[in-house]
């Protein structure tokens, strides 16, 4: 007896073969986006975290002085960072280095008026390409209604820098805080001596105006003073009579 098999084979379409749908590669497209944004911000996050650098405390009390024909001298509290600011993350904050160089530039030597040297901005922040801004500004007001005297002038600096990320955030921060305030300190003491120059004392209070015409004056000769006498190249008698020649007539 011969025995005949017969099997039926039934193809079925495998899952792999079937069309990826739409929605799926928009799927995988928004998060390859998202973690292509996330990169600079993970970035910044290991780069800004505290090195453990130390960074010396800055001091303005080597540079001149810029004595102030008044009593009181009052250094203004810096306001507030704004939003995104990274003046607090500084390990040198602008704010108080400000208020620093107030105190240790600014001094009064004089017998009434008062002074106010109010920090109109202190921000440190982010800029593209790996760079850092900050911009710097302080306004002097100077009042003596005794002698119906007033001042006024504002310093204000800012400058970019490129800040490479191996070096991280604190110390490029330092960096540029450090010349901000080198900046800051030659505009103050530029406007004060242009257009405050007349509240400008010496170190016993003595305007420095007044210095300068009582030098003036002691160098110059007084216009009743009576001229001093002049040398003539007219020959003497002496000479006269030695010089002539007899002549017999």
């Amino acid at each position: 007896m011969t025995l005949h098999h017969s099997r039926t084979t039934t193809h079925t379409p495998h899952k792999c073969a079937q069309p990826v749908q739409a929605s799926g590669l928009l799927h995988i497209f928004t998060r390859l986006l998202l973690g292509f944004a996330l990169l600079p911000l993970l970035g910044a996050c290991a780069t800004d975290a505290p090195t453990g650098e130390t960074f010396p405390t800055p001091d303005y009390s080597y540079l001149p002085p810029l004595n102030l024909n008044v009593t009181k001298i009052d250094i203004s509290s810096p306001t507030p960072p704004a939003e995104g600011s990274l003046a607090a993350k500084s390990p040198t904050p602008p704010g108080a280095m400000l208020e620093l160089m107030g105190h240790q530039r600014l001094h009064a030597t004089g017998t009434s008026g008062h002074a106010v040297m109010t920090i109109k901005e202190a921000s440190l922040s982010r800029q593209p390409h790996h760079s850092l801004q900050g911009s710097y500004s302080v306004q002097l007001d100077i009042d003596d209604p005794a002698k119906n005297h007033h001042g006024h002038i504002v310093a204000h600096v800012q400058r970019t820098v490129v800040a490479p990320q191996k070096l991280g955030l604190e110390h490029n921060l330092y960096t540029l805080n450090t010349a901000l305030m080198d900046d800051i300190n030659v505009e103050l003491e530029y406007q004060v001596r242009k257009n405050l120059a007349d509240w400008l004392t010496d170190a016993t209070g003595t305007p420095l105006n007044a210095a300068a015409i009582q030098s003036q004056d002691i160098s110059k000769p007084s216009p009743d003073a009576a001229p001093a006498p002049t040398s003539t190249s007219q020959p003497t008698p002496t000479q006269n009579k030695s010089a002539q020649t007899n002549t017999p007539k």
